[in-house]
């Protein structure tokens, strides 16, 4: 039994969140778009640089709507920005099916992109940051490990439909899925934690920073930085695992096999970074996990048997999930959560814009070479960089606090 009233609504928010971010938008949009690229590209003819421009178009619209998604969170609270979000993000999904055309195609991704904020981590990070304290790490973790569920489960999804029904209709049936269980978690379950009261000696003022003082922070330009990098390899690599692999030999169905386990590594990093978040220094786990990354793609740039592959595969979702939790932990230490949400609005601007970057620039490398190896390589780079880069920053901004329900007393206020 919980020892307090609030215990047992923290940890529901916390299995809430898990469950909306397994059709979060990296499920349903990137980690199933190597999936249907082939099958669009054999219906159109287009180039495969040419269809990852559509998944450039959906994350650089998100990179630019997904700060001021941030700013109305920060000042209306999760849950009606949510609500709004989940609806017009599953709309815009639904509308790639409707395509015939290219800009038809490239349009639907990038209306995608736009609304899609409230299926992204950032709310749910800013929810259990402003409800947690001491175990914010493991908390994130749990909440975030249900990206890397949706990772392993929606591909596999995703196969069957294209197999049976084709891509438009699996583009129906991951809109129809998102929407139902997005807005069963968010409207249930989701809430802005109660008000906190304090004892004086732990307050100390809070003043929500505009958006140039959030840019003048070095720490968020080595977090921005970090994360750019490090996210152009792994998103990159996710991307365009099944094309990789199939032009290697290997059957779409093993491929696809092999992607899940990245998924299903995923959500067992947030989990084992988020513990380690809360023993040691955010920055260290970080680089740590860019590393092991590094040291993944370059396994998947050497190939071998397919256990060479799904040893790879497993080290570079183990870093995907690590990313994601870094975010929202880092941010959190180094701002305060009256800002939160712009801060890590802009943090996750360079995170959508990588994410598209990635896989467009891959499927370019493979137009103009014939081969994914040499963009393969530059990869593992990037996330050696990103380690290098996130290792600067300094001690924490914001220091550990107790959990909310653990304070001296909760407000009236309701949640």
């Amino acid at each position: 039994m919980p020892a307090d009233p609030l215990a047992l609504r923290r940890w529901s928010i916390v299995f809430a969140s898990a469950c909306a971010l397994a059709v979060g938008n990296a499920p349903i949009a990137i980690f199933t778009f190597g999936i249907f690229s082939k099958a669009v590209v054999a219906e159109f003819g287009w180039s495969r640089g040419a269809v990852g421009a559509a998944l450039g178009a959906l994350n650089i619209c998100g990179a630019f709507a997904i700060p001021f998604f941030g700013a109305c969170i920060d000042r209306f609270g999760v849950r009606r920005p949510m609500l709004a979000s989940i609806v017009l993000s599953c709309l815009a999904l639904a509308a790639v099916s409707l395509a015939h055309s290219f800009w038809a195609f490239v349009l639907a991704f990038a209306l995608f992109g736009v609304f899609c904020g409230g299926i992204t981590p950032v709310p749910h990070a800013k929810l259990i940051a402003a409800w947690f304290g001491s175990r914010r790490g493991l908390a994130l973790g749990l909440a975030m490990s249900g990206t890397g569920v949706g990772a392993a489960l929606v591909p596999l999804l995703a196969h069957e439909l294209l197999t049976h029904y084709g891509w438009r209709a699996g583009y129906q049936g991951l809109a129809l899925l998102a929407a139902v269980i997005g807005l069963v978690a968010t409207a249930s379950v989701l809430r802005d934690p109660p008000a906190v009261a304090t004892p004086q000696r732990e307050r100390r003022p809070l003043t929500p920073a505009p958006w140039r003082t959030i840019l003048a922070r070095t720490e968020f330009w080595l977090m921005a930085l970090a994360v750019f990098a490090v996210c152009t390899a792994l998103t990159g690599m996710i991307v365009t695992a099944v094309p990789l692999l199939t032009d290697r030999g290997m059957p779409a169905l093993i491929a696809t096999s092999v992607v899940s386990s990245a998924g299903l590594a995923s959500a067992g990093g947030r989990l084992l970074t988020g513990a380690l978040l809360d023993v040691f220094f955010g920055p260290r786990v970080a680089a740590c996990a860019f590393v092991a990354s590094a040291l993944g793609i370059a396994l998947m740039a050497v190939g071998g048997p397919t256990w060479v592959y799904l040893v790879a595969s497993v080290l570079i979702g183990g870093a995907l999930g690590a990313e994601v939790d870094v975010i929202g932990y880092l941010v959190s230490r180094y701002f305060d959560i009256d800002t939160f949400g712009r801060a890590y609005g802009l943090v996750f601007f360079a995170f959508s814009v990588a994410s598209g970057s990635g896989g467009y620039l891959l499927g370019l490398c493979h137009d103009l070479t014939g081969s994914y190896t040499s963009g393969v390589w530059a990869c593992a780079a990037l996330c050696l960089l990103g380690a290098l880069l996130i290792s600067r920053l300094g001690p924490y901004r914001v220091g550990r606090v107790r959990d909310a329900n653990e304070q001296g007393g909760v407000a009236a206020r309701p949640a």
